[in-house]
């Protein structure tokens, strides 16, 4: 019998594709020294991939290294099509493996093509130890590796031969059954026969799953005149691996999957092809939508490569053109296809019915409204002008980049595209003309924008697309790309993130609880980290309607820098304001490292109004023309009145006029009693400025 040493069989989520110089790896090693005799290898294929070789290899840190120091072949034509893969056996030139070295299963398929490929399959759960998958896209030239990723092997060993021991002159025949037979190394002076008989068939009880592709990193050798609608990756029994799919308004679509060959890919059932401006993939068919009018087409089932569907050139009949499509849920919690107008949002009954309901998200018409359109952690984001609903239990909620203060002047512009990435949403803003374009991420469940890049005056960023921790976008007629990751929200926690020389983090606008009342600023305090002389963090105001920012100080020390001071002008110590923003401008000398602001603390004092009050007598006694008791009841009056009363202090009506109250009873002189005349003595106090 044999015996199984190595093996991950564990998780077991997708099919990696390979083909001519695209060659597969998987690292393992030994606990203990053997002489492998054969592999077993998750396999399928789509088409005729032709024969497939496999070979053992040392490798340098985690890649291959070196030729095959055994090797085998199986005829790929004959594995499997469906997508769970079948178990293959793969018989080696015995070789002796050392314990605790690190080896690698190669494995390649030299004649087949981006049409004619077998697939390997991979988890993509990080479950096996110290090991790694890799790939190569040069025939093993050089490799890379996706992390978390492991393919499904099993590494064995004849046991019949391990175990056979013999003396000197004896003559052993072994006899065994099944398609384990290998050639027996026997000591010298041995005769050693063998016979086998049987087969042993393989049944496989898993069930078919959804698996995820896998993406690679690539370069695409095609220009388009018009940007792309949307980068659809299609799942397929047959392939579970990835499709470029390019929709583009001029007219057509096209799909490659290596970047070199390209071909159409929205078609008729004849074959021709047809107006593709928008792609989006639902119950297992690609769709495609064209530009304006009308124009639906989709593929058939898991299959985009065989000619697609009848098209229905009249369908959906709306005299709108169309900015967008996109897979969400409906009220029932079902998958439903969307798509955008510059009016709304309407949802395609397709397939069957062919339907196009209006639903309750519309606007006024608005050209630059419905760009974008995504369902991402249970909530429908739907990009319109320049800001954003929020769309969860059918009520919407604006959440755009427009909300509270806005974007500043130069950096205003319309949303083009969104994506999800980890708890982010993740947008693109195209400025308007004369001004920047930017991309900006929000947290799932917080209330402000963050910068993540801003770029030059008129190149515009139109799509976006994010792939093992970095995000691509298109600028101009360029693509550019930068670290993203969705391991953590904290890049400072990886090690391998790199940091700019310097960078501005600007803030919103602080609006105090007592927004009408004047204030006054004091101090700026901070938490830092790693500030010091070298990587400091110097921070900026502006007040009001200001434009241009105010250099306040410099942060260069950690944890609790010295409190910066807003300057003083002649005898008046402190800033007024009625709301104040504040930048910080980031430089540092590591790209390892940066100064970090934990905390920005103002401090500052609300100033209000000064009220006035007024002591004063009043003479209530009568003396020639003045009625004592003529004063005292104006004096009652003005105690009872529940308005505010006109005060002149100086006596004079044409003066400054107060309005105030008499904030107490009026006192009179020892002996009598209000009412009667005297010199009362009266207090009135403003109330309001």
């Amino acid at each position: 019998m044999s015996e199984r040493y190595e093996y991950y069989i564990t998780g077991d989520d997708a099919g990696y594709e390979l083909y001519g110089a695209n060659w597969l790896a998987q690292t393992f090693t030994p606990s203990t020294a053997h002489t492998i005799t054969s592999v077993k290898l998750k396999l399928y294929r789509y088409q005729n991939p032709g024969t497939l070789t496999v070979g053992i290899r040392a490798t340098s840190g985690a890649f291959p290294t070196g030729s095959d120091l055994t090797s085998g072949t199986t005829n790929g034509d004959t594995l499997t099509t469906t997508a769970t893969g079948e178990w293959r056996e793969i018989t080696l030139t015995d070789y002796s493996l050392s314990a605790s070295t690190k080896y690698a299963i190669v494995l390649r398929a030299l004649t087949a093509n981006d049409t004619n490929y077998a697939n390997w399959r991979y988890d993509n759960a990080g479950g096996y130890s110290d090991e790694n998958e890799a790939h190569s896209g040069d025939s093993g030239t050089s490799w890379a590796a996706q992390s978390g990723y492991d393919f499904m092997f099993e590494d064995w060993c004849d046991a019949l031969e391990r175990n056979l021991t013999t003396s000197i002159g004896l003559s052993t025949t072994l006899a065994k059954v099944g398609t384990f037979v290998r050639s027996l190394t026997t000591s010298i002076g041995l005769n050693t026969g063998q016979s086998k008989n049987g087969t042993y068939v393989r049944s496989l009880t898993t069930s078919i799953g959804l698996s995820p592709s896998m993406a690679r990193a690539g370069t695409f050798s095609r220009s388009l005149t018009t940007q792309a609608g949307l980068v659809a990756s299609l799942t397929k029994d047959q392939d579970l691996t990835s499709w470029l799919c390019v929709a583009s308004r001029d007219g057509s679509s096209v799909k490659t999957r290596n970047g070199t060959n390209w071909t159409t890919c929205a078609k008729d059932d004849s074959g021709v092809a047809i107006n593709s401006s928008w792609l989006a993939q639902f119950d297992n068919r690609l769709c495609t939508l064209d530009y304006e009018n009308s124009g639906f087409g989709y593929s058939n089932v898991n299959d985009i490569v065989a000619n697609w569907a009848a098209p229905k050139p009249n369908f959906p009949n709306l005299p709108q053109r169309f900015t967008g499509m996109y897979v969400g849920r409906d009220a029932g919690d079902d998958k439903a296809l969307y798509f955008l107008t510059p009016i709304g949002v309407y949802g395609l009954d397709v397939f069957t019915n062919f339907l196009f309901p209006q639903t309750e998200v519309t606007w006024e018409y608005d050209s630059t409204s419905g760009k974008k359109g995504i369902y991402w952690r249970g909530n429908h984001y739907i990009a319109v002008g320049k800001g954003i609903y929020q769309i969860t239990g059918g009520v919407a909620t604006p959440i755009g980049p427009d909300t509270d203060d806005g974007l500043p002047e130069d950096m205003q512009g319309t949303v083009t595209d969104m994506i999800g990435v980890g708890f982010w949403l993740v947008i693109a803003v195209d400025g308007d003309a004369g001004k920047k374009s930017s991309i900006l991420k929000r947290y799932l469940t917080g209330n402000h924008w963050h910068t993540v890049y801003v770029g030059s005056v008129d190149t515009p960023i139109r799509a976006l697309m994010w792939d093992s921790g970095t995000l691509y976008f298109g600028e101009g007629s360029n693509v550019k790309s930068l670290p993203f990751s969705s391991a953590t929200d904290n890049v400072a926690k990886l090690s391998t993130h790199t940091y700019s020389a310097s960078g501005d983090l600007i803030y919103p606008y602080f609006h105090s609880e007592f927004e009408a009342m004047p204030k006054v600023a004091h101090k700026i305090r901070g938490v830092t980290q790693d500030c010091d002389s070298n990587d400091t963090i110097t921070i900026y105001y502006r007040t009001d309607s200001t434009t241009t920012w105010t250099e306040l100080g410099e942060f260069a020390l950690s944890p609790r820098p010295t409190a910066l001071p807003f300057p003083a002008s002649g005898d008046a110590v402190g800033t007024s304001f009625e709301r104040i923003q504040f930048k910080a401008s980031y430089a540092r000398t590591t790209s390892t490292d940066s100064p970090k602001l934990e905390s920005l603390t103002l401090e500052y004092r609300v100033v209000p109004p000064v009220l006035w009050g007024w002591d004063f007598y009043v003479n209530a006694r009568t003396s020639g023309d003045q009625s004592g008791q003529d004063v005292i009841n104006a004096l009652k009056t003005a105690i009872e009145t529940g308005t505010l009363l006109s005060f002149y202090p100086d006596g004079d009506k044409g003066g400054t006029e107060y309005f105030v109250e008499v904030s107490r009873m009026p006192g009179n002189e020892s002996g009598t009693d209000f009412g009667q005349e005297a010199v009362y003595f009266v207090s009135v106090q403003e109330v309001i400025d």
